[in-house]
């Protein structure tokens, strides 16, 4: 037997538990049932659905050890089973190398209706690439979004006469801001022979690689610019690595592309340096001749980046006239610094559409009652705190009202949810996530949700919700437009582990299910690209320190992945948190995401204001959105819940 399968048999036993499926011990007689509604049919009706399960785990488990024939009679015993097709993937898979073109359109065709037959089709392209077979991929190329199959197309153009039409796609596979693959450059060299690329798309791809910071693909293309091209691409690679080259005058070439470089150092000296930088770019105005629109884009970020310093203009003229990104940034200057007129001028100025967001709405509204418009102000808070969210839950605050939760328990009809239920790709979905195969579930979800109707993606919600496929049904909640069903956006699974340890720790249980829900949409079984894990998303070495500090058993990294040991140290992390910032749950949240460190730093150098204020500081937008995200989240819980409920307490209203 394989030394996985007990496993296997125990996840699928959880799964079918999940499913409401009782499992019935052997020699045991099952309790009778009525007869089933056809519509509500397991997937796979007419096989043991449970012994199927475990059969195509054994299958899975056979292929992966490589062995083909028992794998192969696996395949044939499952012929019924709704997951059958993913079994003929994998053989089709394992054997792409060997498969006529005429055998691979019929593996492609058996699997059209899924999300298999695409990936089949790439996969069977790919391997005929890779073995120099050029005319049998041209002939069978369909669009690709992958660029090392792109590339592989014009190879084939190329190796099979098309020589032009190849080299006319090198232009566009190159002027990429990051590394191609390997499967590029046999293209890109035939391309270069003919003299490209020219020094202007060279430019415009050096531009790219350094707006996406990838510095050793900057440094390989000054290697195309010759003369005073090559002075300023060098000026720009220097320049972006070191701002502060801009106090040698002489690096930046007099030229369209010296001053594309002078402009993009400058404004990054800007950062720290703000007032040297507006100097030096006085003198460099005196010595170059600079075009109006370079001129002016300098003078916005330079305005912009004394504003971020503290520093502002009398009155800025033409606001609107400014881009979006620059009036964004002042507005979000003049509320850090409290700025309250500026402010008010900022957001005005915004396009209707970003002035009339929530956040932009609710500063509007502060810096109305803080200036001489205070009827306004009230009007706007009024307005706003009908919102279900972070703003309209502070705006509620500030007038003294209760939030606006909004509702609306109904779910989907019963002809929405027995189509949902009937619908194939929904049926592979339900026996996917049954045997632990989340990834493909969620492939079949995405593949099917543009087909349903809006009743019906309400349906498909509820379904992932009764599965216990709970992360699944809050993304999906807000993506099929079902914001009010609180019941599925707040869940509270795994309650009496939460509640035990929130108990343990002394911390607000909605505070708890709160992170929770952010991290990880309580999928027990996450996993960050950083490495955290788990319900509370705890980094190995954080869940090792706080076992330490909390006296409790030392967690091995697989451990991480039990909820009740990873909400234990969840919540005894936050209790060490809480201690530290005196209960302030936002400067707690700032630091569960981003670090005690850098949440000290901040407070350092923005310490004394407001929070509100105080989290629109936060530079990071991941860990910005976090804090407002869970303090939210806190918010509909404790009113869910029946706990004692304020948005910030009256300790919490500013930061120390």
């Amino acid at each position: 037997m394989n030394a996985a399968f007990p496993r296997r048999l125990a996840l699928l036993a959880c799964a079918c538990v999940a499913l409401g499926k009782p499992l019935v011990a052997a020699g045991a007689e099952a309790p009778t049932e009525a007869a089933p509604d056809p519509a509500a049919a397991p997937p796979g009706a007419g096989l043991d659905v449970y012994q199927a399960r475990a059969d195509y785990q054994r299958a899975v488990a056979l292929f992966e050890a490589g062995r083909s024939t028992a794998f192969r009679r696996a395949m044939k015993s499952l012929e019924g089973y709704v997951l059958h097709p993913y079994l003929v993937y994998y053989d089709a898979r394992s054997r792409v190398n060997h498969l006529s073109p005429d055998a691979a359109a019929a593996v492609r065709e058996r699997l059209a209706d899924m999300p298999l037959g695409e990936r089949f089709h790439t996969a069977w392209l790919l391997a005929q690439a890779r073995r120099g077979r050029w005319q049998r991929y041209r002939d069978h190329y369909v669009a690709q979004t992958r660029a090392d199959a792109q590339c592989y197309y014009a190879r084939a153009l190329y190796r099979t006469g098309d020589r032009a039409e190849a080299l006319a796609l090198a232009p566009g596979l190159w002027r990429v801001g990051e590394s191609q693959p390997k499967a590029c450059d046999p293209l890109f060299e035939a391309w270069m022979a003919t003299g490209a690329p020219s020094e202007s798309l060279a430019w415009a791809r050096l531009g790219l690689a350094i707006d996406n910071n990838e510095r050793t693909l900057a440094r390989y293309l000054l290697r195309f610019f010759r003369g005073s091209a090559e002075k300023a691409a060098r000026a720009y690679h220097d320049g972006h690595r070191s701002p502060s080259i801009v106090r040698q005058m002489g690096r930046f070439p007099d030229t369209e592309y010296g001053h594309e470089a002078l402009a993009h150092a400058l404004i990054r000296y800007a950062r720290r340096e703000p007032g040297a930088a507006a100097d030096l770019w006085r003198r460099y105005r005196q010595r170059l001749n600079v075009s109006a629109a370079t001129s002016a884009h300098i003078d916005w970020q330079l305005e912009l980046a004394l504003a971020r310093g503290g520093e502002f203009p009398q009155a800025a003229e033409r606001p609107a006239a400014r881009p979006s990104a620059i009036r964004n940034g002042m507005a979000e200057a003049s509320v850090a610094h409290l700025r309250w007129d500026s402010a008010a001028q900022w957001i005005s100025a915004m396009s209707e559409a970003n002035g009339r967001t929530h956040r932009w709405r609710y500063w509007l509204a502060r810096a109305s009652l803080e200036g001489d418009d205070a009827e306004r102000g009230q009007v706007l808070l009024t307005e706003l705190a009908q919102e279900r969210d972070y703003y309209g839950f502070l705006a509620a605050q500030r007038l003294g009202a209760a939030p606006a939760l909004n509702e609306h328990p109904t779910g989907a009809n019963a002809e929405a949810q027995a189509a949902v239920r009937r619908h194939p790709a929904v049926e592979r979905m339900v026996e996917l996530y049954a045997v632990g195969d989340a990834v493909n579930a969620r492939r079949e979800w995405n593949r099917v949700y543009d087909e349903l109707s809006t009743e019906e993606r309400g349906a498909l919600v509820e379904l992932a919700a009764e599965i216990g496929w709970v992360g699944q049904a809050i993304i999906g909640a807000s993506r099929a437009e079902l914001t009010d069903r609180l019941a599925l956006r707040f869940p509270t699974p795994f309650p009496h582990i939460f509640r035990r340890y929130a108990f343990e720790a002394n911390l607000p249980l909605a505070f708890v299910f709160a992170v929770s829900r952010q991290e990880s949409a309580f999928n027990p079984k996450a996993v960050s690209r950083a490495g955290a894990r788990g319900l509370m998303q705890l980094m190995p070495a954080t869940a090792r320190a706080t076992a330490r500090q909390a006296r409790l058993p030392q967690p091995s990294t697989a451990a991480l992945f039990d909820p009740e040991t990873n909400v234990r140290l969840g919540a005894h992390h936050l209790a060490h948190l809480m201690q530290r910032y005196d209960g302030h749950r936002a400067l707690v949240a700032a630091a569960y995401n981003a670090g005690s460190a850098r949440v000290n730093r901040w407070l350092k150098e923005r310490g004394g204001l407001p929070t509100d204020v105080w989290i629109e500081t936060i530079p990071f937008a991941e860990t910005r959105g976090y804090v407002k995200s869970v303090l939210a989240f806190s918010h509909v819980y404790a009113h869910r819940m029946g706990e004692p409920a304020q948005m910030l307490r009256e300790h919490e209203r500013t930061v120390p």
